[in-house]
């Protein structure tokens, strides 16, 4: 017995269906990846302490929230990933974290005028606030700070500069290990991602 059966295919109607929910559920599927790398990220216990090598690094001050999600190219693609940001230094810390590698860190020297913050003594022991503004953001054990009033105090802030940042103005070299959490993200979230799309097409 031979049988025969003949149908239409309707491409128009399924293309159609396709471009009305892929922007939907490219949002989705950004949105879901973006929470899992930020949830990957964890606050610094302390300062000085770093995560271990191969695991997700710790937040940087806008690092977690500075991965985001774009839909492009009319819903056919999304990009997850941290933002760049246009002057800041920590811009490229995301690829670095990611895949390590090595970093070259400008030196540049504090220019100090009056009416600015800068180092007006040293005193061995002493610990300061972070001034709210000058090259330290941080407190600074040895050195006092002040807003600088006189050309004298300009003056000697230059001369404590040279002297106790001694190598501020010379080149780095920064390496960093990697510490994956994008690939740990989308690892973690491929089995879910699939099922965002079932009936995606309904035509």
């Amino acid at each position: 017995m031979k049988m025969q059966f003949k149908g239409n295919f309707n491409w128009k109607a399924v293309t159609r269906s396709v471009a009305d929910t892929a922007t939907r559920r490219m949002k989705r599927v950004g949105y879901r990846l973006m929470k899992k790398a930020q949830g990957l990220i964890r606050e610094k216990p302390n300062r000085n302490q770093a995560s271990q090598k191969g695991k997700p690094p710790y937040s940087h001050g806008y690092f977690r929230k500075s991965i985001l999600y774009g839909v492009e190219n009319n819903g056919r693609t999304v990009v997850v990933g941290p933002a760049y940001f246009k002057g800041n230094p920590l811009t490229n810390a995301g690829r670095l974290h990611e895949f390590g590698g090595v970093k070259t860190i400008k030196g540049r020297r504090r220019q100090y005028a009056i009416g600015k913050v800068g180092p007006i003594d040293l005193r061995p022991g002493y610990t300061t606030p972070p001034p709210k503004e000058g090259r330290i953001r941080k407190p600074e054990t040895g050195v006092a700070f002040t807003r600088l009033k006189t050309g004298e105090q300009v003056r000697r802030a230059r001369d404590i500069d040279r002297a106790h940042w001694a190598d501020a103005d010379q080149t780095k070299t920064a390496r960093y290990a990697a510490r994956p959490y994008m690939a740990v993200a989308l690892s973690k979230m491929t089995p879910q991602l699939t099922g965002l799309w079932v009936h995606a097409v309904t035509a």
